[in-house]
């Protein structure tokens, strides 16, 4: 009995050090080299004019929808390479002169973490926001242990 338990411990330990590197993963590659995905969630600020600045969820097809350009294919760029071709766009179509473009990924809808082992609903879930590995398990249902 004591085994099993241990056992358990164990692989729960695995599990959460699995989920850890993966959460670190995603939020290091936030420093400019994750590349925007399908479903994902972006924030996009154009300084001094408010009337451009959304957010915009990244569609199947890879594009968004941005005022005054139209369907912008975004998917696979980083979030560097999107406020240049903001930027780019925006100063060749003369709308905006010396544009200061952000973009940030809000929700990772196209990172999935897989939660697996001795949870009450293992499966896959959508990185979303800041999630730290409890939260990852508390979205699967929590870790089960089995009393006595």
């Amino acid at each position: 009995m004591v085994l099993i338990r241990c056992w358990r411990f164990t692989l729960a330990f695995i599990l959460c050090c699995t989920l850890l590197a993966r959460v670190a993963d995603s939020r290091a590659a936030d420093s400019g080299d994750y590349k925007i995905g399908e479903e994902d969630l972006i924030k996009i600020n154009v300084f001094d004019h408010p009337e451009l600045s959304l957010d915009a969820r990244v569609s199947k097809s890879g594009n968004i929808t941005f005022p005054l350009l139209g369907q912008l294919q975004v998917a696979g760029l980083t979030t560097r390479e999107m406020e240049q071709q903001l930027v780019t766009k925006l100063e060749a179509g003369a709308y905006v002169r010396n544009p200061q473009v952000s973009v940030l990924v809000t929700e990772y809808q196209s990172q999935k973490i897989s939660v697996m082992g001795q949870v009450a609903r293992p499966g896959q879930y959508s990185l979303a926001k800041q999630n730290r590995v409890l939260d990852m398990l508390a979205q699967a249902g929590g870790v089960l242990w089995l009393s006595q």
